[in-house]
């Protein structure tokens, strides 16, 4: 279970189905994300990218907060259908739920956002190719953030655009930007 930690949609909670394998940022963790990127970014004028949505936990807390347009990439038919089935539920006419795996989507999408929030499972191996593709596809628009969320096995500070990293627990969150090539 996850929650919603503020917005028009505080404190619902999120309860996903129990065949539906996910592992939620825990609300502490996501709780210290929100109040961080809350200096750096302004949810009205933000179009964000959630990948992995998993139950969708980030995707509805940016739209509780009412993020212009927040695409939300997962490739479990049954996780996808309870993002759009719960996103229904709440009106969020702000979500965008795509089925696909995360790299073949970043491979051939045209899309730009402001923030990009990426929480693939703790044994993912390509956040190489996973980074690379959102700098080279230029994805990220200027002065935009990639947050990756990740396990303390995962070392992302050797990669281009990194800045810092917070943890919070078991929970480890990896800030990047890209400087904008001319």
């Amino acid at each position: 279970m996850s929650r919603i930690i503020s917005g028009q949609w505080k404190g619902r909670k999120i309860i996903a189905p129990n065949k539906l394998e996910a592992r939620p940022t825990t609300d502490r963790a996501k709780e210290a994300l929100f109040n961080i990127l809350r200096s750096h970014i302004d949810w009205e004028e933000t179009e964000a990218l959630d990948l992995f949505g998993g139950i969708g936990s980030i995707a509805l807390e940016m739209a509780s907060r009412y993020c212009k347009q927040v695409v939300c990439v997962e490739k479990d038919a049954r996780a996808v259908a309870f993002i759009q089935t719960y996103a229904a539920q709440l009106q969020a006419d702000n979500i965008q739920v795509i089925r696909s795996e995360v790299l073949q989507f970043l491979r051939s999408s045209f899309l730009r956002f402001d923030f990009i929030f990426a929480d693939p499972p703790y044994d993912f191996a390509n956040y190489a190719e996973m980074i690379a593709e959102i700098e080279h596809r230029k994805m990220l628009k200027p002065n935009g953030m990639l947050v990756i969320e990740h396990g303390q096995e995962a070392d992302l500070q050797h990669f281009a655009g990194f800045e810092v990293m917070r943890v919070y627990g078991r929970v480890h969150f990896s800030f990047f930007r890209f400087e904008e090539n001319p």
